[in-house]
């Protein structure tokens, strides 16, 4: 589905940038090819012009690059609950921390997994949940760098802090 394509091309992007990886995605607009590789869909099939739109896995792409955009691999002592979730820690310029934490696996239209504990291994009581396939963010509440039940999901999710 065209979610599951955005879901695994954002695991791909989150692991690269994880692991301090240049990445990019090939064939972003080879629209004519048979196989489903393009960000980009046909809307209309029509000859000589056709007509184009941007896929999920397009705006995907935009949402993560948008949220990660000046921040690079660091560690830092984040505990989480749940043992089966990838995590990485990033830092940015300003000292401005992030967490990004996903299941991995087969992806499938259903994002929600569970809920996990997470000890962001630092006094604070704000944190900001960014979801990277919809590129909506979310204000978490926080006790003393607790966060309780928070979203887990196949979805690469950033808490900003």
């Amino acid at each position: 589905t065209e979610i599951g394509k955005a879901k695994m091309m954002l695991s791909l992007l989150a692991t690269q940038f994880g692991e301090n990886i240049v990445s990019c995605y090939c064939e972003l607009s080879n629209y004519n090819y048979p196989l489903e590789l393009s960000l980009f869909k046909v809307v209309e099939d029509t000859y000589p012009v056709q007509s184009i739109a941007p896929s999920v896995a397009y705006y995907a792409m935009r949402n993560i690059a948008n949220a990660t955009n000046g921040y690079k691999p660091a560690y830092l002592p984040v505990n989480l609950s749940n043992n089966s979730l990838t995590k990485y820690t990033f830092v940015n310029s300003l000292g401005e921390r992030m967490l990004m934490y996903f299941l991995r696996g087969n992806v499938n239209d259903d994002s929600v997994k569970g809920y996990v504990d997470i000890d962001l291994g630092v006094e604070t009581n704000h944190a900001t949940l960014v979801d990277t396939l919809n590129g909506r963010e979310i204000n978490l509440m926080v006790d003393h760098g607790k966060i309780h039940k928070v979203l887990m999901s196949d979805i690469p999710l950033l808490i900003k802090y």
